[in-house]
């Protein structure tokens, strides 16, 4: 009785021993688990902090090619990202104002211009040391081996203006076009190079004689493509400067009223 009362409380032995064991795999394991959880949604929370900085930054450079003539280039709220207060009608470069991924709120921390008054960046409020510290995208090679989640910040990157030109004239300096960008390359009214490229439609340039420069569809008879009936007195009844888009009317007489300079091989029959 007593050999068999021994071996039970053996066996017992054993099999708490066993469940002990097996609690702490578990608890091991569950902690594992929940460790590498939290580092996933911290990478994925990282990458969503990315993705809407960026959100902001381009909201930021939208804002700035749509200023209008003496208005600031840079709003004084983020909500002014939402409806553009600069235009009597409904301008947008923002949806929404979005969270931040770390902390869960719309706490954002704003980067002033150095009047203090307007919004030129922004960062995350969170302290929280990054896992991510090298290999960002092109648009965010400043961000390598930052301590902080807060020196992650998302500044508009504005052109380099020379005298005269708006901040839409111009692309960004990381080639993104951000809102209604007006071109600089516009026809110019101020005077052109002489002569014309070979195998021009508009025959030939002041910079050359009378007639036409090979390859001309018009040949020499023509001269310029619509004559002199604007006015011109450019020599071989070419229109000035080359162009019939820069041409106008010379003198105040409009288009086939006035008199010609031309000879009469310069008319349309």
């Amino acid at each position: 009785m007593r050999q068999a009362r021994r071996r039970r409380g053996a066996q017992r032995g054993y099999t708490y021993l066993a469940l002990m064991i097996l609690i702490s795999i578990i608890g091991i394991t569950a902690a594992a688990s929940a460790e590498l959880g939290a580092i996933y949604q911290r990478r994925m929370a990282e990458k969503e902090l990315l993705k809407v900085g960026e959100t902001f930054q381009r909201a930021l450079q939208s804002y700035a090619s749509a200023t209008p003539l003496g208005q600031p280039t840079q709003p004084r709220t983020l909500d002014e990202l939402l409806r553009d207060p600069r235009y009597p009608n409904v301008v947008r470069h923002l949806r929404r104002i979005y969270d931040d991924p770390m902390t869960g709120k719309a706490d954002w921390v704003l980067v002033k211009a150095p009047d203090g008054q307007t919004i030129v960046g922004i960062h995350s409020a969170s302290q929280g040391r990054p896992i991510q510290i090298k290999q960002f995208p092109p648009a965010f090679q400043g961000f390598d081996n930052r301590k902080s989640y807060t020196d992650w910040v998302f500044i508009a990157r504005y052109p380099a203006l020379t005298q005269g030109q708006r901040p839409g004239d111009n692309t960004l300096n990381n080639g993104d076009s951000a809102g209604n960008t007006s071109g600089s390359n516009l026809p110019s009214n101020g005077p052109q190079p002489s002569g014309s490229p070979s195998g021009s439609p508009f025959g030939s340039s002041p910079g050359s004689p009378s007639g036409s420069q090979p390859g001309s569809p018009f040949g020499t008879s023509f001269g310029s493509p619509f004559g002199s009936s604007f006015g011109g007195n450019s020599p071989g009844g070419s229109a000035p400067n080359g162009s019939l888009f820069n041409s106008s009317p010379s003198n105040g007489s409009s288009p086939g009223n006035g008199p010609s300079n031309s000879s009469p091989s310069g008319q349309f029959p």
